[in-house]
């Protein structure tokens, strides 16, 4: 049921500047380390309750990964009938 869960990271360079250091390696640790899977299971019931015809998607940046910008927003909201090349366009 979790296994839309991808790897990308949730932090922009002026928030990341902001912070404080406790905060930054909070903001780095991948989501299913932030939160227990308890939590992301009852988040994801009451999403799929609230929009049944969308499917919640985290989305964060390899934490190795030095090219790719960093991201605005982790979670999202996708259509069925969006794919995969659609969502893509969607973060760009």
């Amino acid at each position: 049921q979790l296994n839309f869960y991808s790897a990308f990271q949730n932090f922009n360079y002026k928030q990341q500047a902001s912070m404080a250091p406790f905060e930054k390696s909070m903001e780095m640790m991948p989501f299913k380390q932030r939160k227990c899977l308890a939590t992301r299971k009852d988040e994801v019931c009451s999403i799929r309750s609230k929009f049944p015809n969308k499917l919640p998607v985290i989305v964060e940046r390899y934490i190795r990964e030095k090219t790719l910008p960093l991201l605005d927003k982790t979670k999202f909201l996708v259509p069925f009938e969006l794919t995969l090349g659609q969502f893509l366009c969607l973060l760009r």
